[in-house]
Formats: structure tokens, sequence, C-alpha cells
């Protein structure tokens, strides 16, 4: 079997191929969510240690990117070889 010796893509390739899915998920989920914050999640008691909703965004935003980045990685990892795929 041959075995890749770097990455099918480009990382340029990659870097879109990893950011599209990752914000078109963003997207619909703020799309289908974003509505609601103002009237049920604000409605809720929460407790005395719940974060400022200023933080939501930058958390959000944190994620988003490692999330890019890992997926980016992951498009760039070359096949991984030996014994434990011989069960494949």
């Amino acid at each position: 079997m041959q075995v890749p010796t770097r990455p099918t893509l480009p990382w340029w390739l990659r870097l879109p191929a990893a950011i599209l899915p990752v914000g078109a998920t963003s997207l619909i989920g703020g799309l289908a969510t974003g509505s609601e914050i103002g009237g049920w999640y604000a409605g809720l008691v929460k407790p005395s240690f719940n974060p400022p909703n200023a933080a939501f965004p930058i958390a959000w935003t944190i994620l988003d990117v490692m999330m890019v980045v890992s997926l980016w990685r992951l498009l760039g990892a070359r096949p991984a070889t030996g014994p434990a795929q011989g069960g494949w």
C-alpha cells in the first residue's frame, strides 16, 4: 500500500476547507438560537457565577478558531501506519 509522505491538499486549500464547515455551522447555530437570547435565555434564573453576556462572543470566537485550526491540522495529517492499521 502506498502511503503519502505529505498531505494531499496544499495548506492554502486546506485552510478554506477548514473555515467553511466551521463557519457555516457557527452561522447556522447563531441564526437558530440568536432570537432566543433576549427572550428565553434572559428569563432564566441564573446562578451568581454566570459569566457576563460579553464573555460569550469572546468564548465562541476562541472556540471557532480552535476548531478551524484543529480541522486544518487534521486535513494535513499523514495517514497512520503501523500495527494498528493491520486490523483494517
